[in-house]
């Protein structure tokens, strides 16, 4: 027994020395037969890399590789990595020790002959990283997209590094700052009418040139699948002036007019989300398009039919969307069935801010009531008015929200006298927006607002005897307001009501944690009132926390809230979800 402390010295110093043991292999590598590395170098040198530098045994043409060469590879593969000072030295037996040293890391970036409009500081992440070609490059594409984005479609920059301090310099020449002047369309797609892509256009000729407009046209075009995929690019030699503006490029690839797409999603109030659907998106020389659609979760199902129809011959952004919907909602305060036929008049509108969409026209719309509130049939014939507005600048960073602000308006009419089982109008207005602090790029911290104001006008009152369908009226509850309680939990009594309210914000600390992770608080405050127009107590808060995960595969964001209603026990709430955004 007097051993023991004796064994258990030993067996921890043989535990660090076969810890030391690998840390000098790490350090100390034998690349070659006559090329040994010194020093710990990250990333470690691809197979494809090692091929180059010692040669390939299995390949006749490359069994050996000049020491030159050699050295000229390896010192390029360093380089790559940030080691801009490595010493080779002969050794007496005819070989090569390479010490890599450190890498040099990026100290300081600043700009040369940039607008102040620029703001260079703005880019975050770049200090302290290895300086590499690969990261020059990043930033001269960073500075190159900004400028283009501040009105100079044609800028140059060569970003300059000095590998003994770390700083680097842009050199920046911004050209020109002409209007939009045409655009040059170099393919056409067969069938179809010249210009017809100008419906999509964010930007406008005789405007200002930004590039992020450009971006966000080709994004409208590429989501509504007309073509498989375009792009639009300032054309700069000879270099644009005042007087005739920057001619666009575009080029396109037309790709099939039909598609059939499949997806999926997952969330904690719907459980496992599907979505299956087919488009021909080229009927006409107009470019109609006729989409059908199912979706499928434990809350709801539906099957929808759209046509969006260009009747013009000239192009246009004015069409006629007739649509048929059928839609299950199985709900915890009801359940029900929609058919629906309706028939719209739709047109957007672009300035160099915003764009705006609008839908107007008649719906008939038939419900069964299997359980809630309201008459078992009823039928209602409305006329729909569908307002949306949104920013460039929320468009343009979609994929991943950080600024600008969307809008929205929906107003349905219907009457007793008109084939409508009863008088009943609806409306609903929805805002939100997002702020990127000090307009930081990844973002540091990113500030959300939303929130909605819906009411039903009608004679009706909530209660078991209504006659106004459970849908009809308004709920409260989950993710989409208040993420403190389960979806559409409130009122308590399930009888709804012909008011709600919501408003929620939210931060969010982005690109600060490793693996794409981003922490967020939020605090969510709702009501509900029995009258149009009219909220009543309790006043709903839930505040928050939650976290965002940007993946390789979508967005999944998870929040851990508690709601406090008053005068009534609250709980926690839990919400998982994928390829959702506030």
């Amino acid at each position: 027994m007097k051993s023991a402390p004796w064994i258990a010295t030993t067996l921890v110093l043989a535990c660090l020395a076969q810890l030391a043991s690998r840390g000098a292999n790490a350090r100390e590598r034998q690349l070659c037969a006559d090329l040994r590395l010194e020093g710990a170098l990250e990333p470690g040198l691809s197979d494809t890399e090692l091929r180059l530098v010692c040669g390939d045994p299995k390949s006749q043409a490359w069994r050996s590789i000049p020491p030159p060469q050699a050295t000229f590879h390896l010192r390029t593969f360093l380089q790559n990595r940030g080691y801009h000072r490595p010493e080779f030295i002969a050794t007496e037996g005819g070989g090569t020790r390479v010490r890599i040293g450190t890498p040099t890391r990026l100290t300081r970036v600043q700009a040369e002959g940039a607008p102040a409009a620029l703001r260079l500081e703005r880019r975050r992440g770049l200090r302290g990283k290895p300086l590499t070609p690969a990261l020059l490059s990043s930033i001269e594409q960073w500075v190159v997209q900004r400028l283009q984005a501040l009105g100079h479609p044609c800028p140059l920059a060569t970003a300059l590094g000095n590998s003994d301090t770390g700083d680097v310099v842009v050199q920046v020449r911004t050209g020109p700052a002409p209007r939009v002047g045409a655009v040059i369309e170099e393919e056409l797609v067969p069938g179809l009418l010249p210009g017809l892509f100008r419906r999509y256009d964010a930007f406008q000729l005789g405007e200002s040139f930004n590039g992020d407009w450009l971006a966000v046209t080709a994004d409208r075009i590429n989501a509504q699948d007309v073509i498989q995929n375009i792009h639009f690019t300032p054309v700069c030699e000879p270099l644009p002036d005042e007087r005739t503006g920057v001619v666009i490029r575009q080029s396109l690839t037309p790709g099939p007019p039909r598609l059939l797409s499949f997806g999926l999603g997952i969330d904690t109030e719907g459980l496992l989300l599907a979505r299956a659907a087919w488009r021909h998106a080229r009927l006409g020389r107009a470019a109609s398009w006729l989409n059908v659609t199912a979706l499928a979760s434990a809350r709801e199902q539906s099957l929808e039919s759209t046509l969006n129809w260009y009747p013009l011959a000239v192009p246009s952004r004015r069409s006629l969307r007739p649509s048929l919907l059928l839609r299950h909602q199985n709900e915890e305060p009801f359940e029900t069935f929609e058919a629906r036929g309706s028939f719209a008049l739709s047109t957007t509108y672009d300035d160099p801010v915003l764009g705006m969409s609008l839908l107007f026209g008649p719906s008939l719309r038939a419900f069964r009531t299997f359980r809630g509130v309201g008459p078992r049939d009823s039928h209602f014939l409305f006329l729909d008015t569908e307002v949306g507005v949104m920013s460039h600048s929320f468009e343009y960073f979609a994929a991943n929200p950080r600024t600008g602000y969307r809008l929205g308006a929906l107003a349905s009419v219907g009457t007793r006298s008109l084939f409508s089982t009863l008088s009943a109008q609806r409306a609903e207005f929805t805002a939100q927006g997002l702020w990127n602090f000090r307009d930081f790029d990844p973002p540091l911290l990113v500030i959300g607002f939303r929130g909605a104001l819906a009411a039903t006008f009608t004679s009706e009152r909530p209660g078991p005897s209504t006659g106004l369908p459970a849908n009809f009226f308004h709920y409260l509850g989950g993710s989409s307001n208040l993420r403190g309680f389960g979806r559409q939990e409130l009122p308590r009594s399930h009888l709804g009501g012909l008011t709600s309210a919501f408003f929620s914000t939210e931060a969010r600390l982005g690109s600060t944690l490793p693996w794409n992770l981003e922490p967020l608080v939020f605090l969510d405050v709702g009501a509900l009132g029995q009258e149009p127009l009219t909220l009543t107590a309790p006043i709903y808060h839930s505040p928050g926390f939650g976290l965002r995960w940007l993946s390789p595969v979508g967005v999944f964001r998870t929040t851990l809230a508690h709601g406090y209603p008053s005068n009534v026990p609250g709980h926690w709430q839990f919400f998982l979800s994928f390829a959702e955004e506030f």
